[in-house]
């Protein structure tokens, strides 16, 4: 997920408007922050522009953060409704939560394809590869290409450096093995332990899925849902931003 920031919001008349309502030196760089910091509450919480009272206040962005609201909300880049206050204009330049939603519902649908096959087997092949991808996934899968993974290779096994799970070329399927399927799928807190030591070697969302993927294999665990992976990375994300963690 992201927000999108206009290129030239730092000259934008209500920014300049808001920071001199506030007033200091530090007034723009506030005013900034704040409307940064709501832009990624209403985001990672599909709340579509909305953010509670509670939440401004205790925003760590700026100092007096609801004095820098009010400021906003004079200049109307915010307004105050019920309970909180409303970024102006959220829908016409974000997704809304609708849309994310279903982006969501078409990757974790588009994963299960590429995973399940119509017997209800892992596949090599997804049918959103064109016939060439589909064709090299093919042949890593069976072995009749350059890289060959089966059970019966006569390679040495690769050895896994210290560091994440997918050192050494370890992928989720590879890890698997035989085919099983297991049904205890791991809790939230296991869920962001192990985001947490795969994002501190890894550096990455993408890389270090993979790598969490390889130990829920080995653990036994079976797969989460797409919800469940987001609600952990942003917990984890969080928790690193409070720890000063880039």
């Amino acid at each position: 997920m992201s927000v999108r920031l206009d290129h030239k919001m730092t000259a934008h008349p209500k920014i300049i408007a808001a920071a001199a309502t506030l007033g200091g030196q530090t007034a723009l760089a506030r005013v900034i922050a704040l409307v940064v910091d709501g832009l990624c509450y209403s985001d990672a919480f599909l709340t579509d522009g909305y953010i509670p009272r509670g939440v401004v206040a205790q925003s760590k962005v700026t100092p007096q953060p609801l004095v820098v609201a009010h400021a906003l909300t004079t200049a109307k880049l915010w307004h105050r409704v019920n309970g909180g206050f409303r970024i102006h204009d959220y829908g016409d330049y974000n997704k809304s939560a609708d849309e994310v939603k279903e982006t969501q519902r078409k990757w974790r649908e588009k994963k299960r394809r590429q995973r399940r096959n119509q017997q209800g087997e892992f596949s090599l092949v997804s049918p959103d590869l064109s016939p060439v991808e589909s064709h090299r996934t093919r042949a890593r899968g069976t072995g009749t290409g350059e890289q060959r993974t089966d059970r019966t290779s006569t390679n040495k096994p690769r050895t896994n450096d210290p560091g994440s799970s997918t050192d050494s070329g370890t992928t989720a399927r590879s890890a698997r093995g035989i085919h099983t399927f297991p049904t205890k799928k791991p809790t939230h807190r296991i869920l962001c332990a192990m985001f947490n030591a795969e994002l501190a070697v890894e550096g990455s969302i993408a890389n270090a899925l993979e790598g969490v993927k390889v130990r829920l294999v080995r653990q036994g665990f079976a797969y989460p849902t797409g919800d469940a992976y987001d609600r952990a990375v942003q917990s984890v994300e969080r928790a690193r931003r409070r720890r000063g963690v880039a």
